[in-house]
């Protein structure tokens, strides 16, 4: 606390420092800490916090991840746990990640914002290709399942007609149709063929009902062409000239083994069963609408929308054999119906394609809901997304940055080639994290009497990075400290104990052996970036081997801590520290109450009971810290509820995302590099 005078507390000397603690190096020694004062049954102070809340903002859970490996144990998946679709979110952080193969789940303890309610798991194959599922955050240990969904076997898949699913050759015999080369020569109710070699015009608008119609040799038509209860062969091609619109309504068919080129298809209540090519800029199917894509075929669009029929069943499908493609480079939207994506649906159930990579791939630049429906996948279907995910519907999995699913380039989908197997397959069963989330630590540095609470004598993220081996044990830990300000006229040193099983209580010097200020480049004495923007932050990154830790270093186990004055002069630390953790052994005592002020001694403020001196927040939703002399209380309105509900209020668990600005530091900080 700046400008105060200070209780002198005595201190009870352990043993003497030789040296100062340099930058990285680890302090092993025999931790004989001092005894705790005799717990007492909790319950709540004066002010409503309960006297057995840590202040803790993140929970510690067991996650479970179920992979499919497709290379019977010979290779390397990774699986990493990210706070936000990396897909859509380039800031996303790696909670957690390591490598597993064959059938072993990938089991780890995880550490979460407890305001976070949703996470993404990331699959990496043993060639780099990534897929993406969401999973919400539950209470309890969580299992994530990665293998392909079943489709629930309802009555509303039994409306989908399955049994017209994958014509037979024989629907292509044109045998008995009535050659066909002036289109005023079609009647309602007639069975034609355009030959192999002739072509069919359309100049004007064309109107049949009850037509089936051959195309072996060209239809092209210059004007909308509309089919009701007909049905259309195509072994050669149908091509639109200009903004016409191929339309079928009420259960007309499209069977197509050629080409069909237009700009815009208008599909109600009717079928498309595609085997080779489909070219449209426009696709819009309106429920119930279904589109069946076998043999390699694709259906190449810009826009795709789906929208609510008329009826009672509002579900639109495409079912996709192995290594078909449906591709759409603008925007899928969904309008009020919704829209299933099956592999191989026959008479209301999945066809299980097993073993390999046969995917189907299903490429959107922009999934979209536009209202009150829903987008589901089942089966081994992969949807490859560039851009933004904004839909209801089942967990699903999306391919990152390219797709995983192999698709032979041929004729029928232009030359699209997706063939992942260019890279060596991964058999390095070791794991170095990147990306990972930073927690921001704010001190109050008057411990152990009363402060202001503004939690800016010091401010600094952390940044924790594991390399684990096969078994997920951290054989070496990179912690990376960004000193943003020093609110304190005092001498301020920063420091953490790593208290994983096996680490030996090791200590590191967070600042490469820096009083706070010397690490700033500022005068001792100085506030820096707590009133006015005084200079940028600063980064120091410590490098630690470990021999014999098990599990990794996190949130929970790495005690980062604060030292006022001199640790290189005084035998003991006057160490503060986040009152869900202890001091160590080089610490003064601290008190009847650890780390959390005694409103009940005398002479103490009731109206703080239970408070701390040091606190951490998730940097990723933290905007700013207070203002100099602003109390962390006034700055965040959800600060009180959240103390008071023992941290259980689910309204106010996220409370420091929602600062008032006016109340909040808003300087200009920009990260340098040490």
């Amino acid at each position: 606390m700046k400008g105060r005078v200070f209780t002198k507390v005595k201190y009870v000397v352990l043993f003497l420092f030789a040296v100062l603690m340099a930058a990285c190096t680890a302090d092993v020694y025999d931790p004989k800490p001092e005894p705790e004062p005799t717990p007492e049954e909790p319950g709540n102070s004066s002010n409503g916090i309960p006297d057995d809340f840590d202040y803790s903002t993140v929970a510690e859970k067991n996650v479970t991840v179920h992979i499919e490996d497709e290379y019977e144990g010979k290779y390397y998946y990774t699986i990493e746990l990210l706070d936000a679709n990396p897909i859509v979110d380039e800031s996303a952080k790696v909670l957690i990640g390591g490598k597993t193969n064959k059938d072993t789940p990938f089991e780890v303890k995880v550490v979460f914002p407890k305001a976070l309610k949703e996470i993404f798991v990331r699959q990496i194959d043993p060639y780099g290709l990534k897929k993406i599922w969401p999973f919400e955050v539950k209470e309890g240990d969580m299992v994530c399942d990665l293998k392909p969904a079943k489709a629930p076997a309802t009555k509303s898949l039994s409306q989908l007609r399955s049994g017209s699913f994958g014509p037979k050759d024989g629907d292509y015999n044109s045998k008995d149709a009535t050659p066909v080369k002036d289109i005023g020569k079609i009647e309602n109710g007639g069975r034609y063929v355009i030959p192999e070699g002739e072509t069919l015009y359309v100049e004007q608008g064309a109107s049949f009902e009850n037509v089936t119609l051959y195309v072996e040799g060209s239809l092209i038509f210059k004007n909308d062409f509309i089919l009701e209860k007909s049905n259309i062969y195509v072994t050669g091609s149908v091509t639109g000239k200009g903004k016409e619109k191929l339309v079928c309504k009420e259960e007309s068919q499209i069977f197509n083994r050629g080409t069909i080129e237009a700009k815009f298809l208008e599909m109600e209540d009717s079928y498309i069963h595609n085997s080779c090519l489909i070219d449209i800029e426009q696709i819009e199917l309106t429920s119930p609408s279904n589109i069946y894509i076998t043999d390699g075929g694709a259906i190449l669009c810009k826009h795709f929308y789906v929208k609510e029929g008329k009826g009672s069943f509002h579900t639109c499908l495409i079912n996709m054999s192995p290594r078909t493609l449906f591709k759409a480079d603008g925007n899928v939207n969904i309008k009020g119906g919704s829209l299933t994506i099956m592999e191989n649906v026959i008479e209301g159930f999945i066809d299980f394609i097993l073993g390999g990579r046969d995917h189907a791939l299903f490429e959107a630049k922009n999934i979209k809901n536009g209202g009150g429906g829903s987008f589901n996948v089942f089966g081994r279907v992969e949807v490859f997304v560039k851009g933004i995910i904004e839909c209801n519907g089942n967990n699903f999995p999306v391919s990152q940055d390219q797709p995983t699913a192999r698709i032979e380039k041929s004729p029928c989908n232009k030359y699209t080639e997706y063939n992942p197997d260019t890279t060596e397959p991964d058999t390095d069963p070791t794991y170095e994290e990147e990306d990972t989330p930073s927690y921001t630590y704010m001190f109050e540095d008057n411990w152990p009497v009363f402060g202001d609470y503004d939690m800016n004598d010091l401010v600094m993220d952390v940044e924790i990075a594991n390399t684990v081996d096969k078994k997920g044990d951290a054989t070496h830990v990179s912690i990376t400290t960004t000193l943003r300000a020093v609110g304190a006229t005092k001498n301020i040193y920063a420091y953490a104990q790593i208290e994983a099983p096996g680490a030996n209580n090791q200590i590191i010097n967070l600042l490469d052996g820096k009083e706070a200020h010397d690490a700033l480049g500022q005068d001792r004495g100085k506030i820096v970036n707590t009133y006015n923007y005084v200079c940028g932050s600063r980064s120091f990154t410590c490098e630690t081997p470990l021999s014999g830790v098990k599990g990794r270093i996190n949130a929970n186990n790495l005690n980062v801590f604060i030292v006022w004055g001199n640790p290189d002069a005084e035998k003991k630390w006057n160490e503060i520290h986040l009152p869900n953790f202890r001091g160590t052994s080089h610490a003064a005592a601290t008190g009847s109450k650890g780390y959390k002020y005694d409103g009940s001694a005398e002479g103490a403020d009731p109206n703080y009971d239970n408070m701390m001196w040091g606190l951490m927040v998730y940097t990723r939703d933290f905007d700013s810290y207070p203002k100099e002399t602003i109390s962390i209380a006034d700055a965040y309105s959800g600060f009180w509820d959240w103390a008071k509900s023992g941290g259980q209020a689910e309204t106010s668990l996220g409370w420091y995302a929602n600062g008032d600005p006016e109340k909040l530091y808003q300087g200009k900080a920009p990260e340098i590099e040490e």
